[in-house]
């Protein structure tokens, strides 16, 4: 298989230890992985990538995930977002952009998520293809 046809998920965060350590965990779920350490980074990807999700740090020195997923959704309205958070809980004003929520720590449970996650875009991406865009 080569790379253009695994599924590519867009991971943001701003850490690049946790960006390089997470980037493998997610890799796991049989992906490929661009990490970026920004919102406006991750503007561009979404803009220019074909991608099966996005997956977002909760936390950034100058804004936070709800702001960034709240701009990835003007690009990409379909686009599944899955947090990931050192939090325990997802704060309230990320939830309308969330497809999903995962507490860092938990690698078992990342990588089931992010593989739902693209069984799901996958079957949306389908149906769509099948029924038309605007199914």
């Amino acid at each position: 298989m080569r790379s253009t046809d695994t599924p590519a998920v867009l991971f943001v965060d701003d850490d690049a230890h946790h960006a390089e350590i997470y980037g493998r965990v997610i890799a796991k779920a049989g992906v490929r992985v661009i990490a970026v350490q920004n919102g406006g980074e991750a503007i561009e990807i979404a803009k220019s990538q074909p991608l099966v999700g996005a997956i977002l740090d909760y936390s950034f020195p100058r804004t936070d995930g709800a702001a960034v997923a709240r701009t990835l959704k003007l690009v990409r309205p379909t686009l599944p977002i899955l947090f990931l958070s050192a939090a325990f809980w997802l704060p309230e004003d990320a939830k309308p952009y969330a497809w999903g929520f995962v507490s860092k720590g938990n690698p078992e449970k990342l990588i089931m998520t992010v593989k739902q996650l693209v069984a799901e875009a996958s079957a949306k991406q389908a149906i769509r293809s099948a029924f038309g865009a605007s199914v």
